[in-house]
């Protein structure tokens, strides 16, 4: 009688395994993958489905590496770790494109605009100090420090800034011809932009994306 097949324990993926608690844990072959839910959601509506399915007593899973969500036979653990990079990689160029907009537009001052009934209509946005007499010339300025403090500190392509940084030496820098009060309301703009959740996820996206380059640093 030929002895049974060898008992084969899954192996977690040196690439794609984070042990951060609410990840979702695949088995493909032999190979475990830990990896954040949102990304697999709003990658494939198939992997989604499976990972929501419930169990066998009808409550909904949680995966772990005892309990892992099985992926089909035919899904090859190479296979499922190229979908993996092709996901991160697309993430990266969303954040990436992020990242330059936000370098490149500043918060812009409210401007008072005539509606379609001939009244005045303030868009969204900060508003010039009272004492300001020359609009132009202090939006211009600023749309020069921002540049100089955020845009270049984002983009810089060998030593790029978090947005906390980039926050942190724009205050820093000289205005020019802004208003002292303009300069105080449009960094307590930004700054209540951060208490709102906005900072948080600019510096989110910097960790992110600094995982992301250490990722392409090792494969290189």
């Amino acid at each position: 009688m030929a002895p049974p097949p060898p008992l084969l324990i899954p192996t977690r993926s040196a690439r794609f395994y984070e042990n951060i608690p609410g990840y979702l844990v695949f088995l493909v072959e032999t190979t475990l993958f830990r990896v954040e839910p949102n990304t697999i959601y709003r990658s494939s509506e198939v992997l989604r489905d499976i990972a929501e399915s419930p169990g066998p007593d009808g409550s909904r899973q949680v995966p772990s590496d005892a309990n892992p969500i099985p992926l089909p036979p035919q899904v090859g653990a190479m296979a499922f770790e190229v979908f993996l990079r092709v996901v991160h990689a697309e993430l990266k160029e969303s954040l990436a494109q992020h990242r330059a907009i936000l370098a490149a537009e500043e918060p812009l001052f409210a401007k008072e605009t005539k509606d379609e009934t001939g009244g005045k209509n303030i868009k969204v946005g900060p508003c010039h100090h009272p004492g300001c007499k020359d609009h132009q010339s202090c939006e211009e300025d600023w749309h020069c420090v921002w540049w100089n403090g955020i845009g270049r500190s984002l983009l810089d392509g060998r030593n790029p800034l978090s947005w906390t940084e980039s926050v942190k030496k724009l205050e820093a820098m000289h205005f020019g011809r802004m208003h002292l009060g303009c300069r105080q309301i449009i960094l307590e703009y930004i700054d209540e932009d951060q208490l709102n959740g906005h900072g948080r996820v600019y510096d989110m996206i910097d960790a992110v994306s600094g995982m992301l380059l250490a990722d392409i640093v090792e494969d290189n």
